[in-house]
């Protein structure tokens, strides 16, 4: 009798879910996704980095971008409207060039925790502090009466 077919195969497991991360800051037209705006991881691209869909009712994405116009713009950490492939190597929202909400240069896959200067189109493209944070714990409860 013919023997099966080979089993595919196996891809490493994926890591776990990095922890949700808080964005803090920016500009008044841009509030929607970047002040107080929590992001929960979603998944991973192509170069193994988390992105993250905000968790708020505003399609906001955040991700790292090895190069966002697909033509050397370099790495970034990018706040987007667009949902980042997980397939593509680079221009990971698949638009040939940056069009984003925000970005800071990056070459670490690794979200840039704390307050960093970022680049916000606030009409014009403004320099910004930015805080990415992990959220705070929520308060204890009331001591029982």
């Amino acid at each position: 009798p013919p023997s099966p077919p080979p089993s595919p195969p196996q891809l490493p497991p994926l890591p776990p879910l990095p922890t949700p991360l808080v964005v803090t800051g920016g500009c008044a037209g841009r509030r929607d996704a970047l002040d107080n705006v929590e992001y929960v991881a979603a998944g991973y691209t192509a170069s193994g980095a988390p992105y993250y869909r905000a968790s708020t009712s505003s399609s906001s994405y955040l991700y790292w971008d090895p190069d966002c116009s697909g033509n050397g713009f370099g790495a970034n950490w990018i706040v987007d409207t667009d949902q980042p492939s997980t397939t593509a190597a680079s221009d990971l929202d698949g638009d040939g060039s940056c069009i984003v909400i925000a970005y800071i240069n990056s070459s670490s896959s690794s979200p840039p925790l704390g307050t960093t200067t970022w680049t916000v189109w606030c009409n014009p493209w403004t320099d910004i502090g930015l805080t990415l944070a992990y959220p705070s714990p929520p308060p204890p409860p009331p001591p029982p009466p």
